[in-house]
């Protein structure tokens, strides 16, 4: 394999819909920090009883998502530290006037579709009364129920209902929070890879120039034939999947055509989904493909500054679909999902 002229190899790609998994890691896997703000309700009943009362509300919280499998679901646990402002409310015994300190560990369920998350909180704490009810100190569960969206690498909003209790063991009263929470988070991991930083050659000594000693004649040969090959997704992914397998034969055979060939520079790798699905989730999907055929040839020795990764999501068609059963339009599309190779052709010799 020693000639080279463009590089463009198709590499048909599987299941690209909004319903489609990425194996990779989601938005919001890793460590996290966050603060809110928003209203909070306290309400004592038993012996003591009050009407619900609003009053300003905030928290911060700090924990750790992970990926279940290669589904989107994924598991959280955090720590969080919330209170409510003391207000004045009527109650059985007079007027009073207090507030709450709820501190504890949550553990969270939720469902990743791209930059958004809608999720599920079950959790156990401490509720503490302030002021007036200064006295009252217990454990009880925790509900939550909230979405939260990526609005960038490291950043997200979310929006969080909450409901908490406390019984006292010495008495029959009962605290009783339920807080509306708008939060800002702070994402340490980021899931989009980094290239390395492109290494400078030193330059090489060049001799003055030598008188180039006339060739013998060389008897030329019959040109050889060649033939072009594509790869299947199955070849270098699972179903759904943008990670590819551990072993890749023929981005092996690139990855050596590149490094035997150092002219050969500004490879475009571009990641390519079929029309089911939401354009901005399909974009997504398309880039972190291309990008994980980079990330393999750069771990092959292949300086990152000669590699583009892209992802055009449904753009440039190579067929067009009518099918309206699920199943026969997936298969139908297939040519779509793909990833192509562009700047360098390679072939095979033909002996």
């Amino acid at each position: 394999m020693k000639k080279f002229n463009k590089l463009a190899i198709a590499i048909a790609m599987l299941g690209c819909s909004v319903y489609a998994v990425p194996s990779i890691a989601s938005d919001f896997a890793g460590p996290y920090v966050g603060a809110g703000i928003g209203v909070g309700s306290d309400r004592a009943s038993g012996s003591v009883s009050t009407d619900y009362e609003h009053a300003l509300a905030g928290g911060v919280e700090g924990g750790y998502n992970w990926d279940i499998g290669n589904s989107r679901w994924l598991f959280g646990l955090d720590a969080f530290y919330d209170q409510t402002r003391s207000e004045s409310r009527n109650s059985t015994v007079g007027s009073i006037d207090f507030g709450d300190k709820a501190y504890g560990v949550d553990g969270k369920i939720g469902y990743a579709m791209g930059n958004f998350l809608p999720y599920f909180k079950l959790g156990y704490g401490r509720i503490k009364g302030t002021n007036d009810a200064d006295g009252y100190s217990e454990n009880g569960p925790r509900l939550g129920l909230g979405a939260e969206w990526k609005f960038a690498d490291h950043w997200s909003l979310s929006e969080e209902a909450i409901r908490m209790n406390g019984r006292s063991d010495t008495s029959d009263t009962k605290l009783t929070n339920i807080s509306l929470l708008f939060s800002l988070k702070y994402y340490f991991a980021s899931q989009r890879p980094v290239a390395a930083a492109p290494i400078a050659a030193a330059p090489a000594y060049e001799p003055p120039p030598t008188p180039t000693p006339t060739p013998a004649p060389v008897k030329s040969e019959p040109a050889p034939r060649f033939e072009h090959y594509t790869l299947s997704a199955t070849e270098l992914f699972a179903f759904d999947s943008a990670v590819l397998s551990q072993s890749q034969p023929k981005l092996d055979e690139i990855a050596t055509a590149l490094n035997n060939d150092i002219a050969i520079d500004n490879v475009v790798i571009t990641g390519y989904t079929d029309r089911i699905g939401s354009n901005k989730y399909n974009n997504k999907l398309s880039l972190r493909r291309a990008e994980a055929v980079k990330a393999y040839l750069v771990n092959k020795g292949i300086n990152p500054s000669r590699l583009s990764a892209e992802g055009k999501g449904e753009a440039n068609p190579v067929v067009e679909c009518k099918q309206t059963k699920r199943a026969e339009l997936i298969k139908c599309l297939e040519p779509n999902r793909r990833v192509e190779v562009e700047q360098i052709t390679i072939k095979r010799r033909v002996d």
